[in-house]
């Protein structure tokens, strides 16, 4: 990739992985000036239902205001949202697809790796919720895999609970919520 970039036959590659024990504040959630610095004992205590499960802007509210802003003092990146991309795997997937969703206009590329969609509190919200909505310009990468965690329990499995999010997401634009 690297070669590839220096020929700019792609584009220039910057990754963001945030270790969570360093870096998700003991008071997750809250607005920054509400809450103190968080500690990594405290971090590493916090619930994936709470930071990445949730279907809220939370997380991607602490990616924009208290990470992102970090990196762009550093380096220079593009503003364009069609060239910001996230991604996660199991309970990261549901992060990664929720930050999109909520924010579109940062974030418009996708990868979710075995998503856990069937852990989110009060269950998985985007097979209904896809088509009712208007179209998304999300681009949106999902890996599945046969086999995995509660695979022989059909309101748990995270094979079908993918499958279904990807089912929504195929229908035609003018009935889904992704283009």
């Amino acid at each position: 990739m690297q070669k590839r970039a220096r020929q700019r036959a792609v584009a220039s590659l910057l990754g963001v992985a945030l270790d969570r024990a360093a870096a998700v504040p003991r008071d997750f959630g809250q607005r920054p000036a509400e809450r103190g610095v968080g500690d990594a004992a405290a971090a590493q205590a916090l619930p994936r239902k709470v930071e990445y499960d949730a279907f809220d802007d939370r997380y991607v509210t602490f990616l924009l205001t208290e990470i992102i802003h970090v990196v762009q003092a550093r380096w220079s990146i593009s503003d364009d949202p069609g060239r910001w991309g996230i991604c996660g795997g199991s309970s990261g997937g549901n992060c990664a697809f929720t930050a999109a969703w909520m924010r579109p206009d940062k974030f418009r590329r996708v990868i979710c790796s075995v998503s856990s969609f069937t852990q989110m509190p009060g269950g998985n919200p985007y097979p209904e919720l896809i088509p009712t909505v208007p179209c998304k310009p999300l681009r949106i990468f999902m890996q599945r895999a046969h086999g995995d965690l509660q695979w022989n329990e059909p309101e748990n499995d995270w094979l079908s609970n993918n499958l279904r999010v990807a089912a929504a997401l195929a229908k035609p634009a003018t009935t889904s919520g992704s283009c």
